[in-house]
């Protein structure tokens, strides 16, 4: 038997579980797998002890979780990102309670010095974290939001990212009765025969080839004479959401909502070869010409020039509600 341990060496122990938790990697935030169980005796002094132990692999797990989210927000940022709050800079994040964006009509960048212009003075709402605001977009009044030419980058040019992906990651409200036919949430020129790049639009019941008269959301992209295309109905109503979508030559198209793989998709071909025009990223309506207006809201925008794995689209999705990360001010 195990000779009962005294209280200042068990509180020991448990500063020496914290300091270690640090050095565990978001793999071990998965595994919750450790068990205690056969270190002490049948007695009353052990069994106490052994409750202890279970408390601390709890606190171990979410200090394991805290710190992976933590290591994530600074070991993997994102190489363009946009919270989109509707503040005039990057010190002037918008909280609520929320009325309408920068006067200047600007959208800030927080990363990537990209900034983009909306085309009008724009309401915002409480965002996805609750605190924050976020810009909303309402179609029939023709609003969009332009973030500016991305040619010669991977966003509307895949080529050149094929080996290392790209990974694009948005949170989005979408009242459904408020966008019938196709409307345009995201744009990088993939929607149109002239040229490369990606768009994510939405397919109301006005269409007769919608699955069941549900409401589609599509993720599509091209490049040369290749397309790849994921449709999923799992889009709540009127509701924040995480959109996330990553793409590789090799691998092709993943999407996810809410950190949930919802469909992959592989190349296929389309029969020509795409030009290389049109290379703003829009959202809100076509890059193309001003058509397709979509009615949503949009936060914290961010792209990666590299495919993220599944679990690390998990905790971008959880990120929003952790203190201090994702929802952090810059």
């Amino acid at each position: 038997m195990v000779r009962c341990l005294k209280g200042g060496l068990l509180s020991s122990l448990g500063a020496f579980l914290i300091q270690a938790v640090t050095m565990v990697t978001v793999a071990r935030a998965q595994d919750n797998t450790i068990s205690y169980t056969g270190l002490c005796g049948p007695t009353a002094c052990c069994q106490s002890q052994e409750n202890e132990y279970v408390r601390l692999q709890d606190m171990m797990v979410l200090l394991v979780r805290q710190v992976a989210l933590l290591q994530h927000a600074l070991g993997a940022d994102p190489d363009f990102y946009w919270d989109l709050s509707g503040g005039c800079s990057i010190t002037d994040r918008q909280r609520a309670p929320c009325t309408d964006m920068c006067s200047s009509n600007t959208i800030y960048a927080n990363v990537g010095l990209r900034p983009g212009r909306a085309s009008g003075v724009l309401q915002t709402i409480p965002g996805p974290d609750g605190r924050h605001c976020a810009v909303s977009l309402t179609a029939s009044l023709k609003q969009s939001i332009d973030l500016g030419n991305f040619r010669a980058t991977c966003i509307s040019h895949h080529g050149l990212c094929g080996q290392t992906g790209f990974t694009v990651s948005v949170w989005l409200k979408i009242p459904k009765e408020a966008n019938n036919g196709r409307v345009y949430l995201l744009s990088s020129g993939g929607q149109t025969g002239s040229a490369r790049g990606f768009s994510v639009y939405a397919t109301g019941n006005q269409y007769s080839y919608t699955p069941s008269n549900k409401f589609v959301l599509t993720v599509y992209l091209k490049h040369k004479d290749l397309a790849w295309r994921v449709d999923t109905s799992e889009v709540p109503d009127n509701t924040w959401f995480h959109l996330a979508f990553t793409w590789t030559r090799a691998l092709g198209t993943r999407v996810y909502v809410n950190g949930n793989l919802v469909g992959q998709g592989f190349g296929r071909p389309t029969g020509f070869s795409q030009n290389h025009g049109n290379t703003n990223l829009v959202l809100g309506r076509s890059n193309q010409k001003e058509q397709f207006h979509a009615t949503a809201a949009f936060s914290n925008l961010k792209i990666f020039t590299r495919e993220l794995t599944a679990s690390h689209i998990a905790l971008l999705h959880e990120e929003i509600n952790a203190i201090g990360v994702g929802s952090r001010d810059f």
